[in-house]
């Protein structure tokens, strides 16, 4: 199961590339998802704050 993550992980997410025209990895695209719902959520508390 491991192995197969990881290999999916490393493998070029063919919508991302096609859209920037640029090679980008499945990991690459999770990392940035994930990234962006943490900026979002800090947005919104930085936010609720004021």
């Amino acid at each position: 199961m491991k192995e197969k993550f990881l290999k999916w992980m490393g493998r070029k997410n063919m919508t991302f590339s096609a859209i920037a025209g640029e090679t980008f990895t499945n990991a690459e695209v999770v990392y940035t998802h994930i990234g962006l719902v943490v900026f979002l959520l800090v947005l919104g508390i930085v936010g609720g704050l004021e």
